[in-house]
């Protein structure tokens, strides 16, 4: 049962999240997706770990959420629109949006890579973006 709190704050807090409907959709959210791929609390527990992780459960939990959230495509593709919009909601200027996601939201060779090192990348960047 922690697992499903434990992205839903990790999520929340990143998005700056001030509204209950927000809260509901997030932690729904969460709870499809851990239903979906059977992740483990301990492999939630590495999401926000600095050391990357070839856990496939954990990769494919990530994005599942991003795709949820509408933060990446059925496709595997970030929506860096979204994206930008996103960051300069949580206060960051329009060019500096953009450098981050430029940094971050880079296309992988599997959809899961791409949403697992983008989250890290926008985690270790930003204190957790998503």
């Amino acid at each position: 049962m922690k697992y499903y709190y434990f992205l839903a704050v990790i999520l929340i807090n990143g998005v700056q999240a001030t509204s209950n409907e927000l809260d509901q959709k997030m932690t729904k959210c969460v709870s499809e997706c851990v239903r979906q791929t059977n992740i483990s609390d301990d492999s939630v527990d590495k999401v926000l770990s600095p050391e990357p992780t070839n856990d496939p459960t954990l990769k494919a939990y990530v994005l599942c959420v991003l795709k949820k959230i509408d933060i990446i495509g059925e496709n595997g593709d970030f929506k860096k629109e979204n994206l930008r919009t996103i960051l300069r909601e949580n206060g960051l200027s329009a060019e500096n949006a953009e450098s981050l996601v430029n940094k971050c939201a880079v296309q992988k060779n599997q959809p899961e890579e791409t949403a697992y090192e983008g989250f890290r990348c926008f985690s270790q960047n930003e204190g957790s973006l998503l």
